[in-house]
């Protein structure tokens, strides 16, 4: 004789009884949530890439030197960053420390064309870029089309700022984040 499998729970709870649970929000942006870790966990792993293995205060403490060595650059409040490169590391790093300056990430993706690329980066205002050095190939033919693009900075090389965090942090009602979507030509998505 099989008999059924005993329910996960002991009790099942109907849906009014779930709605009189107090709902706790937080009102934490990706930033603050950051600030916490960073913390509250400063010793325990944050971020696994490949070999290279980060703490909570390693992980700030990189952030911050993107975030000033941009600041120390000119970047400000509202200016377009566009980063080109794959899933690393220091994409997440960029995630966190363009918006920490409260300027606006604009991502592009690595398998478009030069002229694609170029056109994200025209159309997008970004004032700077962070590149994969392996792209740079990318950025050399379209270079001299793009004037507004006033720093280009290859990703090896950003690590050898030294400076602490910014001064000021993003405020929540800036935009962090700018994607373009592809149908036809890129256009921005908002």
């Amino acid at each position: 004789m099989c008999t059924a499998p005993a329910p996960l729970f002991h009790q099942i709870w109907s849906r009014d009884q779930w709605q009189d649970l107090p709902v706790y929000r937080s009102h934490l942006t990706p930033l603050m949530f950051l600030e916490r870790s960073l913390h509250v966990f400063p010793d325990k792993l944050a971020v696994v890439d490949g070999e290279r293995r980060f703490t909570y205060g390693q992980f700030g403490a990189r952030i911050y030197r993107l975030a000033s060595a941009l600041r120390g650059r000119g970047i400000q409040e509202g200016d377009r960053v566009a980063i080109l490169c794959r899933n690393s590391m220091e994409v997440l790093e960029a995630h966190f420390a363009i918006p920490q300056i409260g300027a606006v990430m604009v991502p592009i993706n690595v398998r478009l064309t030069s002229e694609e690329i170029r056109y994200i980066l025209d159309h997008s205002g970004a004032r700077a870029l962070l590149i994969e050095a392996s792209l740079a190939s990318l950025l050399d033919p379209i270079r001299h089309q793009l004037p507004e693009l006033e720093l280009v900075v290859r990703i090896d090389l950003w690590e050898r700022h030294r400076e602490p965090k910014p001064a000021t942090d993003a405020l929540p009602d800036v935009p962090s984040y700018e994607e373009f979507l592809l149908e036809g030509r890129p256009e921005p998505f908002a």
